[in-house]
């Protein structure tokens, strides 16, 4: 019996993802909830619900299930972490964000979308130096991140840093010359 209740939840999460993945976040989010009726201290559907309701905006929601994985403390902890820190981040604490990006780098020192994050966030609140420093760490432990390099360059746009932002935009655009991002990466190179 406990077999079955687990591949049926198993089965709500696998199709929730795929509801996701098309962008029904409200059809994902009824699938995620029926395999936690299935199994109620299921880690995979909370951090999956809390990804659902950060793609509708829903902070609060994201919030509670982010915290219900970092409680348990056993899978996907590091991504409830930058779900968790995204959600406060877009709803406007952003020094709560910060907080919670330095906290799990106390755990996760080897997670460079954990200092992408913290590094997006520092950028948006001018904190620059800190971007910046968060930035190099993400690079030395993914330096195909593209999104790092972009943001590097635009920090030190800002910085008046001229030829380590142009540096840091060449390295953006060799890893992604065709997207919608290159376009902004090449009007910030021409200026």
């Amino acid at each position: 019996l406990c077999a079955g209740a687990f591949a049926q939840g198993n089965n709500f999460i696998t199709e929730g993802i795929k509801m996701h993945d098309k962008g029904d976040y409200e059809g994902a989010i009824a699938f995620y909830k029926k395999a936690l009726q299935s199994d109620k201290n299921s880690i995979q559907a909370s951090y999956e619900m809390a990804s659902s309701y950060l793609a509708l905006k829903d902070y609060a929601n994201t919030l509670k299930y982010a915290d219900k994985v970092i409680v348990r403390n056993l899978d996907y902890v590091d991504q409830a972490y930058i779900l968790k820190g995204s959600a406060l981040d877009l709803s406007g604490r952003k020094p709560e964000a910060i907080n919670t990006y330095k906290l799990a780098l106390k755990k996760y020192k080897t997670n460079y979308l954990l200092y992408y994050n913290l590094a997006l966030t520092s950028f948006n609140l001018k904190n620059y130096k800190d971007a910046d420093d968060a930035l190099m760490k993400a690079l030395k432990l993914n330096p195909l991140h593209a999104s790092s390099h972009f943001l590097l360059g635009l920090s030190m746009i800002k910085q008046k840093k001229r030829v380590q932002g142009i540096l840091a935009l060449y390295n953006f655009l060799l890893l992604e010359p065709k997207s919608k991002r290159s376009a902004s990466a090449l009007l910030a190179l021409e200026d």
